[in-house]
């Protein structure tokens, strides 16, 4: 397993953790941040498939205490960056420029 994949199954572990502990269901919770019971299952099961924003909605919906919301932003951070980083270089032959994007 990746480091990616390890983050995003250690998320899943705590929003079930906490969200068992609030006492709410699973269809109950998707209902509160908005989105289906589907996505909160792929999302407690390490699934790629939530949106960064639903995970962010997940993550205030839940009363976690400071050092979980903590390490609930450092795993999301991991596995769901901001932006992609995309590189640009430019070189220059001769007569020609070549830009290589990645």
């Amino acid at each position: 397993m990746s480091i990616e994949s390890d983050a995003r199954v250690t998320f899943g572990l705590l929003v079930k953790e906490c969200r068992a502990r609030m006492g709410w269901n699973r269809g109950y919770f998707a209902r509160a941040i908005g989105t289906s019971f589907n996505v909160i299952k792929r999302m407690e099961h390490g699934v790629k498939n939530p949106s960064r924003q639903e995970l962010i909605r997940a993550i205030t919906v839940l009363d976690l205490p400071q050092e979980k919301l903590n390490e609930a932003y450092r795993l999301l951070r991991i596995f769901s960056p901001r932006r992609k980083k995309r590189f640009k270089f430019h070189f220059k032959c001769s007569n020609y420029s070549v830009f290589i994007r990645r």
